[in-house]
């Protein structure tokens, strides 16, 4: 699905707005590395497409030499392995600050996996670790524009889900609709978003979305 999406808070900074257009992806049978590969593939194919429209990119006086990095490997890292490199305590979100200084260390666009469960949704796969729950989850850092993919696996079971769900604090009689669509049986899927405005906002270097 591709349309608007709407945020309760106040839009209070370069890159964040109250309405926002995301691509939404959802498979049956995706997992986490199957996730990640789509998300890179439809990234890498939107930059290369701009890469080969100079006319246009040329008319919004953009240099392309960012656009490179349609050629790297894009490393993948946990958020355990985050936390140990720059010293950050397990639990934690990671800033706006340290999201720049993470990709400006590995040279360009980075996932970061697992993150801790208690910083991700309830309708997140947790990874049953004997030492510490994370959620079989990535974000995607981007230089300049910060996080700008989100995906997990999703939770099929019904009864882990509704479990999830009561530990959120969410009204389970309004969510009632979203456990329903486990109930008789679900498949291992998973899915991402993708901030549209965001990936304007770096392909065409806007200083603010806001401009995207």
């Amino acid at each position: 699905t591709f349309g608007p999406c709407f945020r309760a808070e106040k839009s209070a900074t370069k890159k964040h707005l109250s309405e926002f257009w995301i691509l939404e992806c959802e498979a049956a049978h995706l997992d986490l590395t199957a996730a990640m590969d789509l998300t890179e593939q439809v990234i890498k194919d939107c930059l290369q497409q701009s890469i080969q429209r100079p006319d246009l990119l040329k008319m919004l006086d953009i240099d392309v030499t960012h656009l490179t990095v349609v050629d790297q490997v894009w490393p993948r890292i946990t958020y355990g392995d985050i936390c140990i490199k720059y010293g950050l305590s397990f639990g934690l979100d990671i800033s706006s600050e340290l999201e720049q200084q993470i990709v400006k260390d590995f040279g360009g666009p980075v996932f970061i996996t697992h993150y801790a469960r208690s910083l991700k949704p309830f309708y997140m796969q947790t990874d049953p670790s004997p030492v510490v729950k994370t959620a079989v989850c990535f974000d995607l850092l981007f230089p300049e524009v910060g996080e700008l993919v989100g995906g997990s696996e999703r939770e099929a079971d019904y009864a882990t889900l509704k479990l999830a769900m009561e530990e959120a604090g969410l009204d389970m009689e309004k969510m009632d609709w979203y456990l329903q669509t486990r109930q008789w049986g679900s498949v291992p899927h998973a899915g991402f978003g993708l901030g549209f405005d965001r990936l304007v906002m770096y392909i065409c270097k806007l200083q603010k979305i806001h401009d995207a």
